[in-house]
């Protein structure tokens, strides 16, 4: 039987978006390997030997979403390979991967470096435009945009029915790796004085001590959700919520489960994917934006990326 090498970003992380994007390419490769096995290798960490004899011989190598590249892999490079292994990975093919924060262009190394172990002829999927430029930089004709795979639900039909009104809860997130005290205490002041419900889920490991601090200051109550995506998605199955919040993957999962949503944006990916698919995004502090959001009716009308899409599924028959 053939079988198909993962390489997933949620092995060894801590944060729980990673999880979040697992959980959807899994479900795409499963529709278009139905026949396949299944090996998966980490990205964070360096895969052993072991695990790379066991993907020896695979059909395909994917490699599955988050912000995996960079411009200088000296500097920073979260894909992590021995260069002594990087020929068992050579010929992967990108699945919504997308850049490391706004940077310089790839140096020459780097370019060196993704040219060697990444396929030069099979479609590359990228999460946004921004990682389509960086790579069109490096000589990769190969690339097509398709956003992230945690969004390829999010079709105009599915967008349809997600309310438009607000219910009296809201699901909201904060990022501990992005701190900002004075917004974020002003976000939860503002949460608390629209909303009946408060809930937090954390998605980060730190996230959950950031929030503590907060919310000794601000003395709201708040109802905190289990710290794992389990209990997440329970809640998103039960419950009726209008999620906001900083982080991106706790947004889309909302959005999956059908509820209004607004995520903050904190670094370049939000802000990408709202100019490439009309991701409900808004800026930090734009408390204007989000009271319209809050007090209005808000139609979501996510416009995906499907001929892209599908032409990267496409090319798998």
């Amino acid at each position: 039987m053939e079988k198909f090498t993962l390489l997933d970003p949620s092995i060894f992380s801590s944060n729980l978006g990673d999880y979040i994007i697992i959980d959807s390419c899994n479900k795409e490769l499963s529709e278009i390997f139905p026949d396949m096995i299944q090996v998966r290798l980490p990205t964070q960490q360096p895969p052993s030997f072991e695990s790379l004899r066991d993907s020896k011989h695979s059909r395909f190598k994917i490699v599955c979403g988050t912000n995996l590249l960079s411009s200088n892999i000296r500097v920073y490079n979260q894909w992590k390979c021995d260069l002594t292994k990087l020929r068992y990975i050579k010929n992967a093919i990108l699945m919504g991967v997308g850049w490391w924060q706004y940077q310089s262009d790839p140096t020459f190394i780097t370019t060196k470096y993704y040219k060697y172990i990444l396929h030069p002829k099979l479609l590359h999927s990228v999460r946004d435009s921004y990682t389509e430029i960086k790579m069109r930089k490096m000589g990769f004709s190969n690339i097509v945009n398709t956003g992230c795979p945690t969004t390829w639900n999010l079709t105009k039909s599915f967008c349809s029915t997600i309310p438009a009104a607000k219910p009296d809860s809201v699901l909201f997130t904060l990022t501990d790796y992005k701190p900002n005290v004075v917004e974020d205490i002003n976000l939860i002041s503002f949460l608390s004085s629209h909303y009946d419900h408060l809930y937090f889920w954390p998605q980060g490991f730190g996230d959950i001590k950031y929030v503590k601090k907060l919310i000794e200051k601000t003395k709201h109550n708040i109802k905190s959700i289990g710290a794992n995506l389990f209990q997440l998605n329970k809640f998103m199955k039960s419950s009726d919520f209008d999620y906001i919040g900083t982080r991106l993957h706790t947004g889309i999962l909302s959005l999956n489960h059908r509820k209004r949503t607004m995520i903050i944006a904190v670094d370049n990916r939000a802000v990408e994917m709202k100019y490439d698919i009309n991701l409900p995004v808004l800026a930090r502090g734009d408390f204007d934006g989000l009271k319209e959001f809050v007090q209005g009716d808000f139609v979501t009308d996510i416009q995906i990326k499907s001929e892209n899409i599908d032409l990267w599924r496409n090319q798998f028959k």
